[in-house]
C-alpha cells in the first residue's frame, strides 16, 4: 500500500514538473514578446511583469517536489565531507526532519492563505487575476515536497546500508 502511494505521488510529481516546464516556456515567450513590444513598438504587454511573477510561482512550486524526488537540490558538503559516516547520517536525518516540519508548516499556512484569498476574493493589482489558485499551489507544492521528505526519512531508517553505517561506526 505504501509503495503504491509513493509511486502515485512520484507520478504526480513528474506530471506537475512537466507542466512547470511548459509554464517556463510560456514565461520566456511572454518576456520576449514584452521586450520586442517595448523596444520596437514602444508598447509593452500590459501586466507582463505580473504574469511573469505568477508563472514563476507556478514553475517553482510544480517542480520542487520532483527535484527532491530525483535528489536534484544543490548541496555544499564543505563541512560535512570531513565528518564520519555516522555524523553525516545523523545530519542528513536532522536536516530532512526539520525540512519536513518546515514544509508541513508551509502546507498548513498555504491552505489557510488559500481559503482567506478565496473568501476575500483577493486579486492581482493590474490584471485582476484571483490569487487563491496560486496560494493553493503553495499548499500543494509544499504537501508534495513533504511527502518526498517523508519518503527520504523513512528510507534513511529502512535502508540496510544505513543500518550498517550505524552499527559499524562508533
Amino acid at each position: 500500500m505504501a509503495g503504491a502511494i509513493k509511486r502515485f505521488i512520484q507520478q504526480v510529481n513528474v506530471c506537475l514538473s512537466i507542466g512547470g516546464g511548459y509554464v517556463v516556456m510560456a514565461m520566456m515567450t511572454l518576456t520576449a514578446l514584452d521586450v520586442i513590444g517595448r523596444s520596437l513598438f514602444r508598447h509593452p504587454i500590459s501586466g507582463a511583469y505580473e504574469l511573469s511573477e505568477y508563472m514563476l510561482v507556478v514553475t517553482v512550486l510544480l517542480g520542487i517536489s520532483y527535484t527532491q524526488q530525483v535528489d536534484g537540490h544543490p548541496c555544499v558538503p564543505l563541512v560535512v565531507s570531513h565528518l564520519g559516516l555516522r555524523s553525516r547520517f545523523f545530519i542528513e536525518i536532522m536536516v530532512t526532519f526539520f525540512s519536513l516540519l518546515f514544509f508541513l508548516l508551509m502546507t498548513w499556512r498555504g491552505a489557510i492563505e488559500t481559503v482567506v484569498a478565496f473568501r476575500t476574493y483577493t486579486v492581482s493589482e493590474i490584471l485582476r487575476i484571483p490569487a487563491y489558485p496560486f496560494r493553493g499551489l503553495i499548499a500543494l507544492g509544499s504537501l508534495l515536497l513533504s511527502f518526498e521528505l517523508l519518503f527520504k526519512l523513512v528510507g534513511c531508517f529502512s535502508s540496510p546500508a544505513k543500518a550498517d553505517i550505524l552499527s559499524k561506526e562508533g
